[in-house]
Parts: C-alpha cells; sequence; structure tokens
C-alpha cells in the first residue's frame, strides 16, 4: 500500500535596504497568521539573517499554515526587528495573502516595508513560498513527556538530560537531546514536554527503536550515564498506561535499579502523545555521597 503524502509550503524571506542598515543592526523577522475569522495574529516562527549580508536573506524558511480551501483567507505578517538592543527595535512590517504567494509558483514576491517612521532607500521585502511533499510517517511527531518519582536523593542536588539515539549502519546516531533540569533534596523532577518530528528523528513508526539514555551532569560537560532504555513508537502505541519498559542501569553508578512505566499514550492526528516516569527507582547512597566531596 502506497503511503499518504502530503503538501506543504515553507516561507523563505529576503530584503533589500532595512532601516538602519548603516548602523549595523542584527535583524530578525518574525511570522505571523491569521483568517477572516480571527483577528488575532498567530506566530508561526521567526528566522534571523545569514552571516555578514546587510541586505539579508534569512537563514530558515517557516512552514506556512496546511495546504486547505481556506489558504484564500489566510493573511500573513512579517515583522522586522533590531534583535541586539534590550528594547527590540522594530524596524518594520509586510502583509500579504497566502494564497498570493503560492499563485507566484515558487517565484519571490516583491512588498514595500511599511516602517513606523519615514526612512530613506525604499526598503523592499521578498517572500518566496516554497512547496514541498511528505508522507504521513513524516508528518508524524512524538510529543513526549518524561518524569522522575518522588525519592530520596540523600541530600544530593544534580543537573539530568536524557538523549535520544536512532540505530544507523549498526551504530546508534544522537539525534535530540532534552534541557537540563535541576533534581534538588524534593526528590523529583519533571523534563519539559517536547514536540519531535519524525523527521528530526529520523525514522518512520514501523522503525526498529529508539535508546533513551539518561545521564547526569557533571562539571565542565562531563556526563554520567546513569542507564538506558530502548522502545519503537509502535511499540509504546500497543502498550497501555501502567506497563513497563525495562530500565537498564549502568553498574557501579548512581542508580542501581529502576523501571520506566507508561503515563499515558494517545494518538491526536498525526501525533503521538506519550508520557513516561521512571520509577521504583534505587540509588546508590554510597556514590552519591562520595560524588558531594569530589
Amino acid at each position: 500500500m502506497q503511503a499518504s503524502t502530503f503538501r506543504y509550503y515553507e516561507l523563505k524571506i529576503s530584503a533589500k535596504r532595512l532601516p538602519g542598515r548603516s548602523l549595523r543592526i542584527d535583524p530578525i523577522a518574525v511570522v505571523f497568521s491569521k483568517d477572516n475569522t480571527s483577528s488575532e495574529w498567530n506566530e508561526l516562527g521567526r528566522t534571523e539573517r545569514r552571516l555578514n549580508e546587510w541586505n539579508p536573506n534569512f537563514a530558515s524558511a517557516i512552514r506556512l499554515p496546511a495546504d486547505n480551501d481556506n489558504q484564500r483567507r489566510v493573511e500573513l505578517r512579517v515583522d522586522f526587528y533590531n534583535k541586539e538592543v534590550q528594547t527590540a527595535r522594530f524596524l518594520g512590517a509586510v502583509e500579504v495573502n497566502i494564497f498570493s504567494l503560492i499563485y507566484a509558483k515558487g517565484q519571490p514576491v516583491e512588498l514595500e516595508l511599511k516602517t513606523p517612521e519615514p526612512t530613506r532607500g525604499s526598503p523592499r521585502v521578498f517572500l518566496t513560498a516554497l512547496q514541498g511533499f511528505r508522507t504521513e510517517s513524516e508528518q508524524s511527531s512524538v510529543k513526549l513527556s518524561f518524569q522522575l518519582m518522588q525519592t530520596n536523593f540523600y541530600g544530593v542536588s544534580m543537573r539530568m538530560f536524557y538523549e535520544i539515539s536512532r540505530a544507523a549502519e549498526g551504530q546508534w546516531h544522537s539525534v535530540f537531546k532534552s534541557d537540563y533540569i535541576q533534581i534538588d533534596q524534593q526528590g523529583w523532577g519533571q523534563f519539559p514536554t517536547y514536540e519531535i518530528s519524525m523527521r528530526d528523528l529520523a525514522m518512520d513508526v514501523e522503525s526498529a527503536g529508539l535508546l533513551i539514555n539518561l545521564y547526569r551532569y557533571r562539571r565542565l560537560g562531563a556526563r554520567k550515564l546513569l542507564g538506558h532504555f530502548q522502545i519503537s513508537v509502535k511499540e509504546l502505541t500497543r502498550m497501555s498506561v501502567g506497563d513497563f519498559i525495562p530500565f537498564s542501569a549502568n553498574p557501579n553508578e548512581d542508580i542501581i535499579a529502576a523501571d520506566v512505566q507508561v503515563q499515558h499514550v494517545q494518538k491526536t492526528g498525526l501525533v503521538y502523545e506519550i508520557g513516561l516516569k521512571l520509577i521504583n527507582v534505587h540509588w546508590n547512597a554510597t556514590s552519591l555521597t562520595d560524588s558531594q566531596v569530589r
């Protein structure tokens, strides 16, 4: 059976003669959208200029709203700011109907920048809607929530993070790293919830699996592997709340044993919502207290 494909558009931005160019501004472009049923603008993304370009091309393309019959009613707004000041200086904005960009079929649409005050040089903005196609699996994403149980950390304060790797060509390759969280005497921790696209994970739903390593961060970039577990998104979708995933603790390190429990599994549209919790944690008290004096 052939996989379904979805059309999408990304917005590329460039500009000429932005205000303040002689002052060596560092501009940023912020893209918003709204339809005629709403009075509120919703931010789609932001992008910085490419290095050392004073008539800048902006570095990242911004994903536009889904391709559907409502696009004729969707308006886009692009605001430009100088980001290297404490209070961001507003440089100007342009507005355009999204369908007019799509109708241009990959050619840039030239617009006059509306500035808050008169400026020399007639600043111009060029917007290009680039078309692409993706399969359903590439459109999918995983919204991952991961937390640690309440436990006794023996008075130790530590920073922790996790890293996701994918198997390829007989090796594990890192594809995602979480933020650090601080664990202290309260004995629990909640990582931020991340939505990670299947494209960024370099996998599809049928993939053999992912490796999730849990680390303790040490000084000067050093880290200690506390343990790991392996699972695929497909396997997770077949599990129920309360099911366990085996956790392999790193011998002779801070964790002696633990389990990963499924807290939440749900598919909403193309998003897999997954909640996991590290429970039944048995800490190596000697290792923890020794690390305090190293």
